[in-house]
């Protein structure tokens, strides 16, 4: 079940969903727990992926994207797409650097290293991540308001 904040924003003047990625409409301030529900709606998780891209920081959804379905692999499976993740995200030659700290970067690359990949491998990282992308948000949303008022 989606919070109100979302639905408040999925209903604001009862459009549908693909209109409201293009609206100026004002979007709420949300914390880390409704910013993840926020990036679990398509729609919307669009509208903020546009966004950070003109702010060249779309690699933080991304990430975020790729550890969702990371925690859905079976057993099996996990250790390549952890291997695959880091390469992609912390390797120094990728197009996708995710800029986190080398300590973080380096509990990661240990636990793969000792074939510790359990769904919680990222989860330090996502939570950082989670964090900062509150910010770009919180830009996103005040756009959103600057053009409504115009």
């Amino acid at each position: 079940m989606l919070s109100s904040k979302i639905l408040n924003i999925l209903s604001s003047k009862k459009r549908q969903p693909r209109e409201i990625i293009s609206s100026r409409s004002s979007l709420p301030e949300l914390g880390v727990a409704d910013l993840q529900e926020f990036l679990q709606v398509p729609v919307l998780r669009a509208g903020l992926m546009r966004y950070a891209q003109k702010e060249f920081q779309d690699d933080m959804i991304l990430f975020y994207e790729d550890v969702q379905e990371y925690k859905k692999a079976t057993n099996h499976d996990r250790k390549n797409k952890a291997e695959r993740l880091f390469k992609l995200y912390f390797s120094v030659d990728t197009e996708f650097v995710v800029s986190v700290s080398e300590e973080m970067r380096e509990n990661v690359r240990n636990k793969l290293d000792e074939n510790v990949v359990d769904e919680r491998l990222f989860d330090e990282i996502e939570a950082y991540l989670l964090n900062e992308l509150k910010d770009v948000y919180g830009r996103y949303s005040a756009i959103c308001s600057l053009c409504n008022s115009l």
